[in-house]
């Protein structure tokens, strides 16, 4: 959660547990019906979720935290918790082919001056560039997983803020390593065939990896 010592108010009470188990169940249920394949990787990738609150968050990964993911759960659905976990997988992904193969070129001191912070696809706020550059994957991702679960109008309102974060991320590529830029080219093709789908509303087309 990327803090040294826990805050004495994360922990759920047990009637709090008993209650948002079984809404974690049926979010895991949510992933593992619309990406069952992906499901099986998360599985190994991802062995610990923790659960636990954190004022204004829903969750979040850390980078030098491979391996686990937190989820600070209030008034969600399954499918919303199935959401939540796919964003915090996607992280995850990047977090490990950024280690091993390497995305950014720069360290984050020249990716946080003022002028190079892009528009966050999923916050809608001015983010550092590698920030913006995970919300541009993970917005893909939920885009799919929302349209997986027939929440088309929830799709394209995600997409619609994800342009602009991808033309803004391609005009500062020089951040990124030759793989950096080209995960990116490959997530622009996928959006466009994600943009053709939704303008037909056909499920069947749809194929994010």
């Amino acid at each position: 959660m990327a803090v040294e010592t826990l805050d004495r108010y994360c922990e759920y009470t047990d009637v709090e547990r008993q209650h948002w188990e079984p809404v974690v169940k049926d979010g895991l249920r949510w992933f593992r019906r619309n990406f069952p394949h992906t499901f099986t990787v998360f599985c190994n990738a991802v062995p610990f979720v923790l659960l636990a609150k954190k004022s204004a968050h829903t969750g979040g990964s850390v980078s030098n935290r491979i391996g686990f993911i937190w989820l600070a759960v209030s008034s969600w659905t399954g499918k919303d918790c199935g959401e939540h976990l796919f964003h915090e997988y996607i992280h995850q992904c990047l977090f490990l082919e950024d280690m091993v193969r390497t995305v950014f070129r720069h360290d984050l001191g020249a990716m946080s001056e003022p002028e190079n912070m892009i528009i966050s696809a999923v916050r809608g706020v001015p983010r550092r560039y590698d920030q913006s550059y995970h919300s541009a994957f993970v917005a893909a991702g939920i885009v799919e997983y929302r349209a997986r679960a027939s929440d088309f109008s929830g799709a394209c309102e995600l997409l619609s803020r994800l342009w602009p974060c991808l033309d803004a991320l391609v005009r500062e590529r020089h951040f990124l390593t030759d793989n950096g830029a080209e995960q990116l080219d490959l997530l622009i093709d996928c959006v466009f065939r994600q943009a053709d789908a939704l303008s037909v509303g056909d499920k069947s087309t749809w194929t994010f990896r």
